[in-house]
């Protein structure tokens, strides 16, 4: 029996593997390299394999892959690390390890390991959901931001209109995304309502989100770009009329001729009532007695429009050519008899000093056609002659004027004194005379002056009362005098005062005494047809007052009387001035038409009293 040794395995050798680099830095989306060594310290030739380990091996490679060596032979392999720019990548250290292993001997391997940082980088994008929206008044506008980096990051989002149009903001003005995220943001939208129109308006408005700050790194982003992106609205009316060239003409056409009917309306608004659709009411009438006779010239200022007049006497003056007196009643045209300031009661007689649509006790005398402003009553019976005109034109007819009186003296002598039997009846009430000079100038746009003068001697028109032609008128008013009473506030309102406007002469038939003190001033405003008190009333030492709180570019006209303790004056021919359209206080003109006809002569004394303090009338409409 013979005695044998085995020999005992060898013991594995494993290679020995280093590498120069033991931490990196590389970009995402950049290429590092290193090299590490593999020795083979076996007494045998060996061949390794080199590979990458973990989750790094996607984006790290060696070369070569495999080394054949000696026994004691090394041999150098390249480690590249070539991490995506991707979100998959988040930033942050990783450990990339290289493990080398024996082929002949596969549990022969070493392992070593380097330390990779990944920096972060910073993209997203966004993502519109449609890129047109049709609203009325608002709607809700979605945005999808995608975070593309790798690393967790704060966003702002804002959204503007430059063109100013809409309304626009984030519901929510912030938000977070980790690497890869995604999120929709709600953009809201509101515009002002559109009614009516024929299309459709596109609005546009921009929506802007920035990188604010890096979550996982705790730091602030800066110098990073923002996104925009433009979004759009399309803006529907809520009823959308298309027109073609001829609707749109029509329309245009229409909206032109509501605006002229509008501009005409306000017109005749404005216009005074018996210019709307009647002829004007005839003004200036003056009757004046024939010298020695008993026949009435009856004169008028002519109406423009006017195709005829009709002549009416009150009571029993003149000769009517229709028999027994009746009350006419005029069917005037809707606003023609219309005034302000001044009422009548329903269950009284209208005022004879005022145009009214009904004549009380009235005789149709004369029916004229419109060539003529003069005519002749022949033997018109003694006592007060009143009369009334109205202007016609067609079917249509003014209203009746103020009623203008005269006396008219019984010429006869039955006592054979060579007086005539009226003039032996005296105690006639002799009035004060009307003021003189009486104008009226605008002072601003607001306000107008009227300036008068009292009388010194009977204006023109007038004669004292130790005149000789006034026994005649006296004696006649005298037989007369209940008559003459019951219309004495009538006559002295309305009469006119002076000659007719075309300056013709006449019998002076108005008596006034200028010595009577004159106790008050009457100043009255014409208010359309009729007449109205300027309330306060000058005093009687006054020569001038203000009429305040007018409208200016607006004509206005007014009439003065006297005030003694025997009564009131005849009034004045109206006087009017405009007040300026603008700031200008400069006096317009006087109007020739409009001048005063009673004229003051000169003080035979040859002074002229001071005008005393001016009484200034306010809140005046």
């Amino acid at each position: 029996m013979s005695n044998s040794t085995l020999a005992e395995p060898e013991a594995p050798i494993r290679p020995l593997v280093s590498i120069r680099d033991a931490r990196l830095r590389v970009e995402p989306g950049q290429i590092a390299t290193t090299d590490l060594t593999v020795r083979n310290p076996s007494g045998i030739v060996e061949t390794y394999d080199v590979t990458v380990l973990g989750p790094s091996a996607a984006w790290a490679s060696v070369d070569p892959m495999s080394v054949s060596l000696f026994p004691g032979d090394e041999q150098d392999v390249t480690l590249t690390l070539q991490p995506p720019m991707t979100s998959r990548i988040v930033a942050g250290e990783y450990a990339v390890g290289v493990q080398v292993t024996s082929q002949v001997r596969p549990t022969n391997s070493a392992t070593t390991e380097t330390d990779v940082t990944i920096p972060p980088f910073y993209r997203f994008r966004l993502v519109q959901a449609q890129s047109a929206y049709t609203v009325r008044t608002k709607a809700t506008i979605l945005v999808r931001v995608v975070n593309e980096g790798n690393s967790t990051v704060t966003y702002r989002v804002q959204a503007m209109d430059p063109e100013g149009f809409l309304s626009v903001g984030p519901k929510e003005p912030t938000l977070t995304l980790a690497p890869g995220e995604s999120r929709w943001v709600e953009i809201s939208v509101k515009v002002a309502p559109k009614i009516i129109g024929s299309g459709f308006e596109t609005r546009s408005f921009i929506i802007t989100v920035t990188p604010l700050h890096d979550v996982d790194l705790d730091l602030a982003i800066v110098d990073e770009d923002s996104e925009e992106i433009g979004a759009s609205i399309v803006h529907r009316p809520f009823i959308r009329v298309r027109l073609g060239v001829l609707g749109r003409l029509i329309l245009l056409l229409t909206v032109l001729g509501l605006i002229a009917g509008f501009i005409v309306a306000r017109v005749l608004n404005n216009l005074p009532p018996e210019t709307n659709n009647s002829p004007q009411i005839p003004e200036f009438i003056t009757p004046r007695l024939v010298s020695g006779e008993r026949d009435v010239i009856l004169t008028w200022e002519g109406s423009v429009g006017a195709t005829g007049y009709a002549i009416y006497a009150l009571g029993a003056a003149g000769n009517p050519v229709a028999p027994p007196p009746q009350t006419v009643i005029l069917e005037a045209p809707a606003g023609a008899a219309a005034t302000r300031g001044v009422g009548i009661p329903r269950d009284t007689p209208p005022p004879l000093n005022l145009p009214t649509p009904i004549c009380e006790d009235c005789s149709l005398i004369a029916d004229l056609s419109a060539g003529t402003t003069r005519h002749v009553i022949e033997d018109v019976p003694p006592g007060l002659a009143c009369y009334r005109i109205l202007a016609k034109r067609g079917d249509l007819q003014s209203l009746f004027s103020p009623k203008s009186c005269i006396s008219v003296p019984d010429i006869v002598d039955v006592n054979g004194n060579g007086i005539p039997d009226a003039e032996d009846v005296a105690d006639l009430t002799i009035l004060p005379c009307p003021p003189t000079d009486a104008t009226a100038r605008p002072v601003s746009g607001t306000t107008i002056a009227v300036i008068w003068q009292p009388s010194v001697t009977p204006p023109r028109g007038f004669i004292a009362p130790d005149a000789p032609e006034a026994a005649a008128a006296l004696a006649a008013s005298s037989m007369v005098a209940s008559e003459a009473a019951a219309a004495e506030d009538s006559v002295l309102r309305g009469g006119p005062v002076g000659p007719d406007k075309d300056g013709s002469g006449g019998a002076q038939v108005s008596v006034c005494d200028p010595t009577q003190e004159v106790t008050a001033w009457v100043l009255q405003r014409k208010i359309f047809t009729g007449w109205s008190n300027v309330e306060p009333a000058p005093g009687s030492k006054d020569t001038a007052t203000e009429v305040r709180d007018l409208e200016p570019g607006t004509r206005y006209c007014f009439r003065m009387a006297a005030v003694s303790a025997e009564g009131e004056s005849e009034y004045t021919k109206r006087f009017c001035a405009r007040t300026p359209s603008g700031g200008s206080s400069s006096p317009e003109p006087a109007d020739p038409g409009d001048a005063v006809a009673p004229t003051a002569p000169a003080d035979p004394t040859g002074t002229t009293p001071a005008p005393p303090a001016s009484v200034v009338i306010e809140n005046l409409r």
